[in-house]
């Protein structure tokens, strides 16, 4: 279908990018929400994050990937880190938190 096609990736999408964001962060909850988040993660990092992150940098996803070094998942934040380390020209943590922080306006009504 064309129109699908000129569709903006969810990952680069403003409001996708930061719905995902939110997810990746709710894999760190200790519950069956959380639980469902983490697989959630795990697939998406499997799939379509790994060793591509250089491709995702300059978009809204880098809210996506700096989710990821603060997911549930210790393997996923190990292999972010690795990837996303050359990437950033600051300490990855900074970065992260920069990237991850919810703004006050965003969520409110």
């Amino acid at each position: 279908d064309a129109t699908a096609a000129r569709e903006e990736p969810i990952l680069s999408h403003y409001f996708g990018s930061r719905a995902l964001r939110r997810l990746v962060l709710a894999s760190s909850v200790d519950d069956a929400s959380g639980a469902a988040a983490a697989r959630f993660t795990l697939k998406l990092w499997q799939t379509v994050l790994q060793g591509h992150c250089h491709a995702w940098m300059d978009t809204h996803a880098a809210k996506v990937l700096a989710a990821l070094l603060q997911s549930g998942i210790e393997a996923i934040q190990q292999a972010a880190k690795a990837e996303l380390e050359g990437l950033v020209p600051k300490s990855l943590d900074q970065w992260s938190a920069l990237n991850v922080a919810v703004p006050r306006t965003e969520g409110t009504k």
